[in-house]
């Protein structure tokens, strides 16, 4: 292991049990990764979850994918749904892919091919 990603990853923690929003997705992803400690999923997806309830963009479409892939949680495509749909209405590209993806296949909500058109046509317009 390389020291600076272990030291990053002590200011990350103290920063995120602080409740600063940036720190909290990064320890996400760190724990995520395994950069500075062991990999976990299920910490990963508590950071994620507690950076993307303050709005957190990223960290929104990342629990979403925890949700789909059943990463540390049980697998569920309502949450998974939900959480792309909120990131993706902030104008995050990425999660407006998913989202018209999601649509597309009716995973955790109806199939509307109407919706699914109008978040692909916000990504690639």
């Amino acid at each position: 292991r390389n020291r600076s990603y272990e030291q990053a990853f002590y200011w990350f923690g103290k920063a995120a049990e602080k409740s600063y929003t940036i720190a909290q997705y990064y320890l996400g992803f760190m724990y995520y990764e395994g950069i500075g400690r062991n990999r976990s999923y299920e910490q990963a997806f508590y950071w994620f979850g507690k950076a993307a309830e303050k709005g957190d963009t990223v960290a929104q479409l990342e629990l979403g994918n925890m949700y789909y892939y059943a990463k540390g949680t049980d697998q569920n495509y309502k949450k998974a749904f939900h959480w792309f749909k909120e990131s993706a209405e902030t104008d995050y590209e990425k999660a407006q892919l998913v989202l018209a993806l999601m649509y597309c296949l009716g995973r955790g909500t109806d199939q509307s091919y109407e919706q699914a058109y109008h978040w692909f046509k916000k990504y690639f317009i």
